[in-house]
Formats: structure tokens, sequence, C-alpha cells
């Protein structure tokens, strides 16, 4: 069985995974890591808060295909995932600050922090941002699975 090695110089703790449907196995949870460390792939980071939630896509053979990670300001975590029918993944995840992208900002209207806000994210197959939202009840909000038709 082939094995691979994901992380940086803090922790991370895999919560999520989904077996696709071309084989390739995709993994998901949170880093405290300012990065992947020397990792291949394409990976970018958005946030830099105190910890991150990532997304890594993994080939049947071991080999790391592509990473990302996906957060703001404060401490975000990716608890669900799901392909669609189209190969692109939807996220779902918890955050305590604000959701920043390159193209937007979709901030936390808690303004009780450290609770949690829910945060919907959707990657394409290669792991590019392309949406996402995030939202609250009054108090703490989350969100643990996933299930698209």
């Amino acid at each position: 069985f082939p094995v691979t090695i994901l992380g940086g110089i803090g922790s991370e703790q895999l919560v999520c995974s989904e077996v696709l449907s071309n084989g390739d196995l995709l993994v998901g949870g949170y880093s405290t890591s300012s990065s992947f460390g020397n990792q291949t792939g394409t990976g970018f980071q958005l946030g830099g808060g105190l910890s991150d939630g990532f997304l890594a896509r993994i080939s049947p053979n071991g080999n790391l295909i592509w990473w990302t990670m996906y957060g703001g300001n404060a401490n975000d975590f990716i608890y669900s995932m799901k392909e669609a029918g189209d190969g692109s993944i939807w996220v779902l995840g918890g955050t305590t600050g604000e959701i920043s992208t390159s193209s937007n900002a979709l901030r936390s209207v808690n303004s009780t922090a450290p609770l949690y806000d829910i945060f919907v994210a959707h990657f394409n197959g290669d792991g590019g941002f392309e949406l996402g939202t995030s939202f609250t009840a009054n108090g703490w909000s989350a969100v643990f699975g996933t299930n698209l038709s």
C-alpha cells in the first residue's frame, strides 16, 4: 500500500475523506501550519489564520496531485466534502472569523467570536477555488455531513 505524508511545521488533523469517481482519494481537515512545507502540487493558501482548512487529492499510487488551504483570519476547519457529478468539490466547514479569497471577502456575521459560523465553498476538480459563503445562527453553528443528489 502506498503511503503519502502531508503536513508542515504545525499540526494537521484529517477529518474527512472520499474516494472520487476516478479512484483518486480526496482528504480534508485543518492545519496550524503556515503551509504544507515542500509538498509538490498546485497548492496555494488563503487566509493564514490560526488554523485553516486543507484539501488534498492523492492518486491511487499515493502521489500527491494537488493540495490547497482555505481559511480566513481566525480558526477555520473543513468537516465534510463531496464530489459533484461534474467532478467539482463542495466543502462544508466552520470558522470563527472572516473567510477571504482573492476575489472577494465573505465576512462572518458572528460578533461574539470564538463562536463558530458555517461556511460552504466550491472548488473545481483541480483544487481551484470557485465560490464560497458563510452564515450563522444565534450561537454556535456547525455542519458535519454532505449529501449531493
